[in-house]
């Protein structure tokens, strides 16, 4: 009897340990999961509050009708940023902590339609040593959008500064610093882009607005990846885990096709067990406004619909009543659904003639 006693208890025992493993793994699993979504939002928020001050201290009269009169302000961005993570995870808004947060920021970037600015760690010297060991970060200055062109012996002819949801270009002459412009790639002719490779000429090329979007792309991806690295250099933190495929941007996966907002962060500490993996990238971008358009249709009767969704019919140009900035504004107004126009796609794509 004691036998069986004993071979019970060694089972209960067993079960017991078997219960309790398999509740302190799902208790850490679902610690790992809030901790992850909770940093993963604050991350978003923190975002979402930069963005808006970089818009906000500038574009402060803007309907967002036009995509190339938004502009982006960095003078408020990371402040706002820092300020909002401290508030996210119920940290004093001091010195100490902001700077904290900043340690955790891999790189930023506020990409505009005529160039970009980039984090970069500057030097802090407050003793008059050489020296001073001791860096923050600062906004580069505004970075423009170029291309190089090379002549047929291989040697730069010019650099060509381009534009976001434009085809305005300026190009200086790398030879005697002339400057051009225009408002149209085909103005721009054959160009090579790159020298040969292996002795293989490069081929002429003419841009167009997928090939500027492509370069764009590529530059602003390869500043973010070099910038990590150089940052995470002078932390003396340097990581070969974070790689950006500039394949990645360029076949327009993460396409930057208007003014935006790159923060990366790593090393976050402070926010428990959260996969950082998981939540490190905060991204915004301004989009095209899209009304809502009150109109007479073919038998006089008011309907309305999004102003993409009719855009090719001429009833807008001819029957176009009014303009509102919601369905129930237009409802109110007393103009009911086109069912034949409702339930097209929606585009808030915007492009410059």
């Amino acid at each position: 009897m004691k036998n069986w006693l004993m071979v019970f208890n060694f089972v209960a025992l067993c079960c017991l340990i078997i219960m309790l493993t398999t509740f302190y793994i799902q208790l850490e699993t679902a610690t790992t999961e809030y901790d992850t979504d909770r940093l993963s939002k604050a991350i978003e928020y923190s975002g979402d509050m930069a963005f808006h001050y970089s818009l906000a201290s500038v574009n402060s009269e803007l309907a967002y009708q036009d995509m190339n009169q938004t502009t982006l302000s960095p003078s408020l961005c990371l402040p706002a940023f820092e300020e909002m993570m401290c508030l996210n995870y119920d940290m004093s808004i001091c010195n100490d902590n902001l700077k904290y947060i900043e340690d955790s920021i891999a790189t930023g970037l506020l990409a505009t339609n005529d160039g970009y600015y980039i984090t970069l760690m500057s030097e802090v010297n407050e003793t008059g040593e050489a020296h001073s060991n001791t860096f923050e970060f600062n906004w580069s200055p505004k970075l423009p959008y170029t291309i190089m062109t090379y002549d047929d012996n291989d040697k730069l002819a010019s650099e060509i500064a381009v534009r976001l949801g434009s085809e305005k270009w300026i190009k200086v002459n790398a030879n005697n610093l002339g400057i051009t412009n225009g408002t149209s790639y085909a103005e721009l002719g054959s160009i090579k882009t790159s020298p040969k490779e292996a002795g293989v000429p490069a081929a002429s090329i003419s841009l167009n607005s997928e090939t500027v979007s492509r370069a764009i792309n590529t530059r602003i991806t390869n500043a973010i990846t070099h910038n990590i690295d150089a940052i995470a250099e002078l932390r003396s933190d340097k990581d070969y885990t974070l790689y950006i495929p500039s394949e990645q941007t360029s076949s327009g996966l993460n396409k930057i096709d208007s003014p935006s907002f790159i923060l990366i962060m790593k090393d976050v500490d402070f926010s428990g067990q959260a996969k950082i993996r998981n939540a490190q990238i905060s991204g915004l971008k301004v989009i095209k406004k899209v009304r809502v358009i009150g109109y007479l249709n073919e038998l006089n009767q008011k309907k309305y619909c999004y102003e993409s969704q009719i855009a090719d019919s001429y009833r807008v140009k001819l029957k176009a009543v009014a303009v509102y900035n919601s369905v129930e504004e237009a409802a109110l107004a007393g103009f009911k659904p086109d069912y034949n126009c409702i339930f097209n796609k929606i585009d808030t794509s915007y492009i410059t003639q």
